[in-house]
């Protein structure tokens, strides 16, 4: 880690080294407007084959987008290639700050963590399209898995029509690396019937 600052009156920021990363790591708490169109166009490109390969809405609207990126209780982890923005992910403990999900539900779960806020959820994580072979996720995973306690739980939603046999790889990687103990936990799936009516002769 490397001087912590504040930037405008709200916004934390701070530089995050990755071991054995070619990229660079800035994380903040809000985004200031130029980044803010970077970052936007980044996860837009990379998540806009989900608008009509999943049921389930898992895309922000451009509003929404802004509102997470202006929420201080999420953290916002950007990887610079240079002065290119290669990839970004957010992340928080107060789950609160994210929407559709029940933090009853983590709290019943994982009493303990819950208290001490030691829950890590992962709202997304994009690579650019352009980077997506270069080794930027496992580099972005790592970012998103540093700093967290012995004790702590990390979740991380990824769309059915998102998962990989290399991106859960990549994960399970990353996660290995930081917390060998560590096991995976498969939480909640949802699945969709569509009953197709056909008409008679």
């Amino acid at each position: 880690m490397s001087s912590l600052m504040i930037e405008a009156e709200l916004s934390v920021s701070h530089d995050l080294v990755v071991p054995n990363s070619g990229l660079y790591f800035h994380l903040m708490t809000v985004l200031p407007p130029g980044l803010l169109e970077q970052a936007w166009k980044l996860y837009a490109d990379a998540f806009e084959c989900l608008r009509t390969r999943a049921v389930q809405r898992h895309v922000l609207y451009r509003e929404e987008f802004d509102a997470v990126m202006r929420d201080t209780r999420v953290v916002k982890y950007l990887g610079f290639d240079g002065p290119v923005l290669t990839c970004f992910g957010t992340r928080t403990s107060e789950l609160e700050a994210v929407t559709l999900i029940s933090p009853e539900y983590f709290e019943a779960r994982y009493p303990e963590q819950y208290a001490a806020q030691s829950i890590y959820y992962v709202l997304f994580f994009a690579i650019r399209t352009d980077y997506q072979r270069s080794g930027a996720v496992l580099d972005l995973m790592a970012a998103l898995v540093s700093e967290i306690p012995a004790d702590g739980i990390l979740v991380i939603d990824i769309a059915s029509a998102r998962k990989s046999v290399h991106l859960q790889k990549a994960v399970q990687r990353t996660v290995s690396q930081q917390a060998p103990g560590a096991r995976t936990v498969l939480l909640d799936e949802q699945t969709y019937y569509a009953y197709e009516f056909s008409p008679t002769d």
